[in-house]
């Protein structure tokens, strides 16, 4: 036992606790147990030490491996109980007190030892086994004497060499490297064959042809025959290059004797590699041709001849002949041949065989025999059947090998033509001549018009047995042509006869005429005998000319039969002069609202008109002894159609220039607005209903801004006027200039007095409706997205006329209802009435917009209808003719879409004419708007996304569009996509950067009234879920500002309640449960929210343009980082598209200033009046850098100067030049 327990045991019993009867009881127990442990501990060290030395000795004194006489591998001989010994002599040294026999501590002490032999040991033992287990019996030769002399070492360590023995490390080193070289010689050997099985593997990823783009309608690819065969063969020797320098580096790697017969066997066994890699190689080449030359019922032609006529006859490419030279059976055999001879560009790896190249080797493989033998019958099946099928071509043979010349001289001399037998049985000169009538050349015309008809009818392309076509394209249009050309041998010989025979009268009686008409002097009888002379040519010709006329019309009419053009100078020369009166026309006619004296030009282009009408009704009566027509003459039926629209036009001019002019000498307070307000509406409905292509003449825009301008000065009514004031004096004011800030007066008046009114419904029952509906109409713009202002109709019999007949917009566009609206009864009965009359009327205006698109010129077109319809349409009839674009594409016509192209381009340059000319600004407005929509649709080329949406006819009245970028285009596609899924959208970017109007747009596009909302801290769950319920009852669309400013916690509700709607949507439920509600949904509602966390990008823009901008944006740039700091500066993105619209209105004014000028001016004059003092010097300093040496003059008004100067002056003020200029 252990001395220190011992000690420990006796203290604890001179210390025994004084306590009761148990305490004394287990601490007995606890000396028991302690006593036990102690003799158990003493058990086990015995048993350990007892044969430990026995243990150590013999294990020791074993050899350091051992060998599976079965299997002939090795293993470690390093017992497992030493190994035991070492961990529990580690273990028992930990304990300190107990004491290690002599035996395990020598063996103890040796451990760093013992653990560097097993270690290295171990390796040398895999190493060794993984060389005998995965050596290949032709490898085995090369390595026998290394692989020898390693087991005679490996002897020693089997018997001799024990752990105990001092040489055993020299030994392990030893042996260990010598196993080491071995085996990674063998192992590089093995790979570099791997890498030679790779390269041939390579090979058969691909065959050696293919079809064109790899498509599977294609044919085969041979334009590059010459190249591929070149590129496949080079790639061939480069990898034979590859092998053989493997095959020399393994020789290297297994110190091989290039003459012993180890290495030529193991040369044997990779030539074998490569005959295997080369025959899959041609085996799969061959069987691509193979699988693709099957007569299955889906396979697509791999092969094609194509048949031309030349003029020799029928010709194939290639020849269809077995022993043309460049006939099909040869291409293909060729090709064949091509595949075999891959083998040549590799030299053999067994070289001592006595054959330099695989080829020959790859010519006595039988399966790849049979392959070629298949395909090569498979040739000449299908060229038996070509061959058939062209032998139907030979019945047209006459056709191009007949002489037309001699066919013609024949059937003018016997009516038809002779055969060889008629000519040699009765002689040349023995034939009686029968000239031919003319149902000789009909029936000859019409024999070769149905010979035309039956060879168009005849099928392009023909397929045999699945792989091999024959196109006759090029053949059937050159039959076509010759089939055309004997048509027009007997057709040009009528017509020449007609032409030749009508000139030579012509001529008679020309020098008839002229013979006739020469004075005989009394007693001249040469001059008599020439007049008689004359006569009695003309008697003796009077019979034949007379019976020569009915032929010539059953001549003409044949010909016009086949579509023969009878010339007629008189026609072309009427036409010439036909033209030269319209332009002449256009000139002298009062089409200009500033014309003077506009009836006296009425009249005289009236008169001028009368008497072409009266020349041609004179050709017609002339032509109709010649059973003849003449053409339309549609200029002059236009001159007179336009005649009679411009009169009624100048009456309504001077209708209204004389009404006018009466109510201008009236006294304010006398004049009944609303009667002239009613007049003036008369007015313009009168111009309307004029014909719509005056809508494109000077004197209707001029009249109908005439109108539209009293209109607007009459709308200030309320103005303070004193008793002697006229219209006149009104009128001069000129306020309709100012019509925006007088509508904004007297809206903000209306709205004050609008406060006091209440109890709308009950106030509709009272007889001073007029003013109360007045009232109700101002709100329309909160209420439909651009509804101002209603029309009402005018009806004297009723004392409140209720009845709604069409709308205005904020822009003062007019667009009439298609049935009327009664504004009358509960307010909310009427809205929905009047919405319903609204969609109504802009899907009517719509469907007749796109009906008649085609049937008038596309500039008089958009005029006739409002600017949203005419949008729209155009949008519509794009699509269209996009989808015959790409038909037509389908179809093969593949300049189908750059013709397109050119006439998007046409269409833009006529909308930029007008823009550039006069026209109102509702119109410029529609035009622009036209203009950016159609800018986009010319730059859509090639993809289109086929989402349907139902448009949801909101009127929106004459708004502008956003330019669409590459970027908003991406944004409407992934905003559809959303909508098109039930979700909703989330565009991001910078603050201005266009994200609300970007959803705005896409909702104007579909006809959808958008309604914006800026979101606050402040929002909660209900105000919220209140929108989404107004949202989803009426289908609008909601766009949630700075969404992200909302709490967290409101987000997690309202996300739920956006859920909600999207479940109901796409569930196509008509009503749902939402917010404890049952309530109605519509499914065009849409939820889109927006946020700022980055920028997306930019569209590109021409380069000229890009200069401009770039130092249009520098500018702004060193303006922000340069000047002050001032509140009321703006150098972003608002002020950059107020410049624009600056500089657009001074191009407009000037068309001939360079644009750099424009843009130079615009930004100087625009920004000028908001630099304060100190800025001004460093602003000009920038503009100058800018723009170098360009000095453009300040557009004044003088007399706007001279104004503000007086009234500087009245207000006790300086006048100085640069504060005048601000102004």
């Amino acid at each position: 036992m252990d001395m220190g327990k011992k000690e420990e045991k006796d203290g604890k019993e001179g210390e025994r606790p004084a306590g009761g009867v148990e305490m004394v009881k287990e601490y007995h127990m606890y000396m028991e147990m302690l006593s036990l442990l102690d003799q158990y501990e003493e058990d086990i060290y015995s048993v350990w030490c007892n044969g430990l030395e026995q243990v150590c000795l013999i294990n020791l004194n074993q050899p350091l491996i051992s060998r599976d006489n079965s299997s002939n591998l090795i293993s470690l001989n390093f017992n497992p109980k030493l190994t035991e010994v070492l961990k529990d002599v580690k273990y028992i040294q930990s304990l300190g007190h107990i004491k290690i026999p002599a035996a395990a501590m020598t063996v103890f002490e040796k451990r760093d030892m013992f653990t560097k032999y097993v270690s290295s040991l171990q390796l040398l033992v895999q190493w060794y086994n993984k060389l005998k287990q995965t050596v290949l019996e032709v490898e085995l030769p090369l390595i026998r004497v290394e692989q020898e002399s390693i087991d005679v070492q490996l002897t020693r360590a089997e018997s001799d060499l024990t752990w105990r023995d001092p040489d055993s490390w020299s030994f392990i080193s030893t042996t260990k490297d010598l196993v080491h070289d071995l085996v990674c010689r063998v192992s590089r050997a093995k790979e570099n064959c791997e890498a030679i099985q790779s390269i041939m593997t390579g090979w058969s990823e691909k065959a050696m042809f293919s079809r064109k783009d790899n498509k599977r309608g294609s044919l085969i690819q041979l334009d590059d025959r010459g190249d591929r065969i070149t590129k496949k063969y080079s790639a061939m020797k480069t990898d034979g290059n590859s092998i053989h320098k493997l095959v020399q580096e393994n020789m290297a790697l297994f110190h091989a004797d290039p003459a012993s017969e180890a290495w030529q066997s193991y040369l044997e066994y990779v030539d074998e590699m490569v005959v295997e890699g080369l025959f899959s190689y041609i085996r799969h080449s061959l069987q691509f041709l193979v699988d693709n030359m099957e007569s299955w019922p889906n396979q697509t032609p791999l092969f094609e001849a194509q048949l031309m006529l030349s003029s020799s006859g029928m010709v194939n490419l290639p020849s269809l002949e077995q022993d043309a030279g460049d006939g099909l059976y040869e291409l293909i055999e060729g090709l064949v041949g091509d595949i075999f001879k891959t083998s040549v560009n590799i030299n053999r790896v067994a070289a001592h065989l006595g054959i330099e190249s695989y080829q020959d080797v790859m010519d006595e493989m039988l399966d790849l025999l049979g392959l070629r033998q298949e395909i090569m019958e498979r040739v000449e099946n299908v060229l038996v059947k070509a061959i058939h099928y062209q032998r139907k071509f030979d019945c047209y043979t006459h056709l191009w090998q007949d002489d037309r010349t001699e066919f013609l001289s024949q059937f003018l001399l016997y009516g038809s033509v002779l055969t060889s037998e008629e000519m040699e049985a009765c002689g040349a000169d023995a034939i009686r001549e029968s000239p031919p009538t003319i149902d000789n050349f009909k029936e000859q015309i019409d024999y070769y018009e149905d010979l035309y008809a039956d060879i168009s009818k005849l099928e392009d392309f023909t397929v045999f047995n699945g792989w091999f076509r024959v196109d006759i394209k090029f053949f059937k249009v050159s039959l076509l042509n010759t089939v055309k050309k004997w048509s027009w041998l007997f057709k040009e010989h009528l017509l020449t006869y007609v032409t030749n025979s009508l000139d030579e009268l012509q001529k008679f009686v020309r020098a008839t005429v002229q013979g006739l008409g020469q004075p005989v002097a009394k007693g001249n009888h040469c001059g008599l005998v020439e007049v008689m002379r004359h006569l009695l040519a003309i008697r003796d010709r009077q019979a034949a000319t007379d019976k020569m006329f009915e032929p010539f019309r059953e001549t003409i009419i044949l010909l016009e039969q086949y579509g023969v053009t009878i010339p007629d100078l008189v026609y072309s020369q009427l036409e010439e002069k036909q033209g030269k009166f319209r332009e002449m026309f256009r000139v002298t006619t009062p089409f200009n609202y500033n014309a003077v004296c506009p009836y006296i030009s009425l009249e005289k282009s009236e008169k001028a008109v009368r008497g072409m009408e009266k020349e041609v009704a004179e050709l017609q009566e002339s032509t109709n002894l010649f059973d003849v027509t003449i053409p339309d003459y549609r200029d002059i039926k236009l001159c007179r159609r336009e005649i009679t629209v411009l009169k009624e036009l100048w009456d309504i001019v001077v209708r209204v220039q004389s009404s006018v002019e009466n109510w201008t000498m009236t006294k304010w307070r006398q004049i009944n607005v609303d009667q002239m307000d009613a007049e003036l509406r008369r007015f313009a409905k009168d111009i309307r209903t004029l014909d719509k292509e005056a809508r494109v003449w000077n004197v209707y825009s001029g009249l109908d801004l005439y109108v539209k301008n009293l209109l607007t000065s009459l709308r200030a009514m309320d103005f303070t006027v004193a008793d002697s004031t006229t219209l006149e004096d009104l009128l001069a004011l000129q306020l309709h200039l100012l019509e925006d800030e007088v509508c904004n007066i007297v809206d903000k008046a209306v709205k004050e007095m609008a406060i006091e009114k209440v109890q709308l419904q009950g106030i509709f029952q009272s007889k001073h409706v007029h003013h109360f509906l007045f009232q109700v109409t101002v709100h329309l713009s909160k209420l439909f997205d651009n509804i101002s202002d209603l029309e009402f109709a005018k009806n004297e019999e009723l004392d409140n006329p209720k009845l709604a007949v069409g709308m205005y917009s904020k822009e003062r566009e007019y667009v009439p209802f298609q049935t009327g609206c009664y504004c009358s009864g509960p307010v909310e009965a009427w809205l929905s009435c009047l919405e319903e009359s609204m969609k109504e009327c802009v899907r009517g205006h719509l469907s007749e917009a796109v009906s008649v698109y085609e049937d008038k010129p596309r500039e008089q077109w958009i005029l006739d209808f409002p600017a949203q319809v005419a949008l729209i349409g155009s949008q519509i009839w794009w699509s269209n003719d996009m989808e015959l674009v790409f038909k037509r594409l389908e179809e093969g016509f593949e300049t189908a879409l750059k013709e397109y192209h050119k006439k998007q381009i046409s269409q833009l340059n006529v909308l930029i004419g007008m823009l550039l000319g006069e026209l109102s600004s509702g119109d410029r407005q529609k035009i622009m708007t036209l203009c950016t929509i159609d800018v986009h649709a010319r730059d859509i080329v090639a993809s289109l996304i086929a989402k349907k949406f139902l448009y949801s006819y909101e009127y929106l009245g004459n708004t502008p569009r956003l330019v669409i970028t590459p970027l908003t285009d991406r944004c409407y596609i992934t905003l559809t996509q959303s909508l098109h899924l039930s979700m909703s959208g989330a565009p991001a970017g910078p603050a201005g950067t266009g994200k609300t109007e970007t959803t705005k747009d896409l909702g104007r596009a579909m006809g959808v009234m958008v309604y914006i909302f800026n979101c606050s801290e402040q929002m909660d769950y209900k105000s919220i879920g209140n929108i989404y319920k107004g949202l989803a009852q009426t289908g609008s669309w909601g766009c949630f500002d700075e969404f992200n400013r909302i709490a967290v916690d409101v987000l997690s509700v309202v996300a739920v309640q956006v859920k909600t709607i999207h479940n109901a949507i796409r569930s196509k439920k008509k009503r749902f449960l939402f917010l404890d509600q049952d309530i109605v949904l519509k499914p065009s509602v849409g939820i889109f929210i927006t946020m700022n966390p980055g920028y997306a990008g930019r569209t590109e823009l021409p380069e000229n343009l890009k200069a401009l901008f770039r130092k249009f944006i520098t500018l702004y740039t060193l303006c922000k980082e340069l000047l002050s700091k001032q509140d009321h500066y703006d150098w972003g993105l608002r002020a950059v598209k107020s410049v624009l619209v600056v500089a657009g209105a001074l191009r407009r004014k000037d068309k001939s200033r360079p644009e750099d000028q424009v843009l130079m001016r615009a930004l100087r004059d625009f920004n000028m009046p908001k630099i304060v003092t100190e800025d001004v010097t460093i602003f000009l300093g920038l503009l100058g850098d800018l723009f170098p040496g360009l000095e453009v003059e300040r557009e004044r008004d003088w007399e706007f100067e001279k104004a503000i100067r007086k009234t500087t002056t009245e207000l006790r003020l300086q006048p100085e030049e640069t504060f005048i200029l601000k102004v």
